[in-house]
């Protein structure tokens, strides 16, 4: 499948919730984003180990990863290394999902208001609204995003961890209906 093809079909899905590959799906992520990377110098490293599928709507997915791995392209142009991990939850019944980039970091201070709509790290570029879109989505699901960063002279980057819960199938249809009705 062309890259093109693998675009135009994220804008086609539907509201139904699928089973999804997650290392899959971070890896079509990945090709949406290649030239960028490439451009930046960032050396991507996966660490996918063998998970069971999540139910949920593929093009929320995406537009999660496709944040979180944009912004750390952002901050990453004088190169770097983009980790992403997959891993069960030791300690529940989920997903653990790692998006790592050894970018310039962010400040302290602004770690608190990342999740804020309209709130940006970013001058003169971003609508504040990526990681805002981010939350919204791993709330509805029942998960957590959760970040740590640095802005060190040697140690720098940002770190977002999410948990998403595995949920029967039933469990997110009835939340999906729930939702179209209200």
């Amino acid at each position: 499948m062309s890259r093109i093809s693998r675009g135009t079909r994220f804008y086609r899905e539907t509201s139904v919730p699928t089973d999804i590959d997650l290392p899959a799906l971070l890896e079509d992520v990945l090709t949406v984003y290649d030239s960028r990377l490439r451009a930046s110098g960032i050396e991507v490293v996966r660490d996918f180990a063998v998970v069971p599928a999540v139910r949920a709507l593929r093009g929320e997915l995406h537009q999660v990863f496709s944040n979180l791995i944009s912004n750390a392209i952002d901050a990453s142009r004088d190169g770097g290394t983009l980790t992403l991990a997959v891993r069960e939850a030791g300690d529940a019944p989920g997903l653990t999902i790692v998006v790592r980039d050894t970018g310039v970091g962010i400040p302290e201070e602004n770690l608190g208001r990342l999740f804020e709509p309209f709130f940006t790290t970013k001058t003169g570029a971003g609508t504040g609204l990526g990681l805002w879109v981010v939350r919204q989505f791993v709330a509805s699901w029942g998960g957590i995003v959760t970040v740590m960063s640095d802005t060190g002279p040697t140690n720098h980057g940002t770190t977002f961890t999410i948990f998403l819960p595995l949920v029967t199938s039933q469990a997110v249809h009835n939340r999906t209906t729930q939702e179209r009705i209200q």
